[in-house]
């Protein structure tokens, strides 16, 4: 729900004026989403509350993420555009997962490199993004 809608966002910006990140630490708290990166995971590690608790790796990625974030909203770039030129491959930041040693890194957009599954797109080129978001959404309430 959140990874095609940023991409889309992304792709519909001028060239050199949007920057996406895609955040795969998981979450190391009790509960059903630990070991799994979750929505709004990244504003924990953005405000460093928890940063005790966090293995030295994760922690890591928790002080990347912030300072990335403070650089942007300074008004600064803070990892390459998602486009630079007309016609270059969409670039992403991606954060974590530390399990896999991996603390920050850019790479292409809709990579494997991202950790996201590529068949979203194929389901939004064949019904379409606000179809699958429907689906998607009504799966959540109804039985």
């Amino acid at each position: 729900m959140f990874y095609s809608s940023a991409e889309i966002i992304a792709s519909a910006w001028p060239i050199s004026r949007s920057y996406l990140y895609h955040f795969n630490e998981p979450n190391p708290w009790p509960g059903r989403w630990r070991g799994h990166p979750s929505h709004l995971t990244d504003l924990a590690f953005l405000w460093q509350n928890y940063d005790e608790t966090l293995a030295p790796l994760s922690r890591r990625v928790s002080q990347l993420f912030s300072a990335d974030l403070i650089s942007f909203i300074n008004g600064r770039a803070p990892w390459r555009a998602y486009r630079t030129v007309s016609g270059n491959l969409p670039m992403a930041r991606t954060y974590g997962p530390s399990r896999e040693l991996l603390v920050a890194s850019v790479v292409v957009a809709r990579s494997w490199d991202c950790r996201r599954r590529a068949c979203i797109w194929q389901f939004i080129e064949e019904i379409g993004a606000d179809l699958l978001y429907d689906m998607v959404m009504r799966s959540l309430v109804e039985p």
